[in-house]
C-alpha cells in the first residue's frame, strides 16, 4: 500500500450543488490521510474545503474545486484552489 506523498493524488471536483461539497471534502480527507495528518490538521483542512466549496455555490453558482499535496521546505501541505 502506498503512503505519504506518493499516495496523495490531486483531486478535482465540479461544484454545482451541495452534494459536491461533500465529495470535495472526502477527496481532501483522502489526501490528509495519505499525508499522515493528525486529527486536528485533517479537521482544519475539512473546514477549509467546506468553506471554499460552499462559497463557490453561494457566490458563483458553480465552479471547480482542486486540491493537491505540496511540499514546501520539507513540510507537507495541501494546496486548494476554488
Amino acid at each position: 500500500m502506498e503512503t505519504g506523498l506518493t499516495a496523495a493524488r490531486t483531486v478535482a471536483f465540479t461544484v454545482a450543488d451541495s452534494s459536491h461539497v461533500s465529495a470535495a471534502r472526502l477527496g481532501v480527507a483522502r489526501i490528509t490521510q495519505a499525508l499522515g495528518f493528525g486529527e486536528t490538521q485533517a479537521g482544519r483542512a475539512a473546514i477549509v474545503v467546506t468553506e471554499a466549496a460552499t462559497n463557490i455555490l453561494k457566490h458563483a453558482g458553480s465552479g471547480t474545486f482542486v486540491a493537491q499535496p505540496i511540499v514546501i521546505e520539507g513540510a507537507l501541505g495541501i494546496e486548494m484552489l476554488a
